[in-house]
């Protein structure tokens, strides 16, 4: 982006830093992926992530998470989303339905469903604790899980610098910003990595939350950090990673329920 110099530094770099580039990215193949999570060094939760087909010609982008260790004695949260997408011809992607479910002490429930129109604009229709509503919003809008694979794809893309997405979430349309800010050697359970550095920045007053992206896993995030409730800092780590072969990925989504 800033001069041809930039250019001669290794491919990663390159990567980075040369905006030019590149035609759309092609969605990553069918995966699933298990974090830990940790507080103080201690164990404190898990996170699945997957990404598994589920017919015609649309994906199902899931991700779940519960506690682990001695937290697990005392809480009992568990958070499940689920994005079912599609892929557009030209390159990106957009969201057909979301479902967040949460459990335990804060128990909520919500569905958004997506409809596109051919100048590619949409509509959004939310139910939210049984109270329904609909929002106009503009062509590119996710829903708050599929913004992770948005980016994926733009990093890959060879896109830097701020990367901002229109995001339904809440009742409102937000926008989701993230900056590139470099490479970085991370050492994880699942192996060590070349990553890429990338801060969600958020609005004024809430800490921004950084996570490291691999090229080698088709940039999905092998670590990340997120400040605490009570001021300590909760860290995420890959801990086991495959790339998943078609018919058990959809074995698996039937035996979900289709969902």
């Amino acid at each position: 982006m800033r001069g041809r110099g930039r250019c001669l530094r290794p491919l990663l770099a390159a990567a980075l830093l040369c905006a030019a580039a590149a035609a759309p990215a092609a969605l990553p193949p069918p995966f699933e992926a298990r974090y830990e999570l940790s507080l103080a060094g201690l164990p404190v939760g898990e996170m699945r992530l997957a990404l598994e087909p589920a017919g015609g010609g649309r994906l199902l982008y899931r991700m779940a998470s519960r506690p682990r260790g001695l937290l697990a004695l005392f809480r009992k949260d568990t958070l499940t989303e689920r994005s079912l997408l599609e892929a557009l011809p030209g390159g990106g992607i957009r969201p057909l339905r979301y479902e967040r479910v949460q459990t335990g002490s804060r128990r909520r429930h919500v569905r958004l469903a997506f409809s596109w129109r051919p100048d590619g604009s949409g509509l959004v229709r939310n139910e939210v604790a049984g109270r329904p509503w609909e929002m106009d919003v503009p062509a590119g809008t996710l829903d708050r899980l599929l913004v992770q694979l948005a980016l994926r794809l733009d990093l890959a893309a060879g896109r830097a610098g701020t990367l901002a997405y229109p995001v339904a979430d809440g009742g409102k349309l937000k926008r989701y910003r993230f900056e590139v800010l470099g490479s970085e050697t991370v050492e994880t359970p699942a192996g060590r990595f070349e990553t890429v550095k990338v801060r969600r920045l958020r609005r004024k007053g809430k800490p921004p939350l950084d996570f490291w992206l691999a090229p080698a896993l088709g940039y999905l995030a092998v670590a990340g950090t997120r400040p605490g409730g009570e001021g300590g800092t909760v860290r995420m780590r890959l801990v086991d990673f495959r790339r998943s072969p078609p018919d058990e990925a959809g074995m698996r989504l039937t035996r979900d329920g289709g969902r």
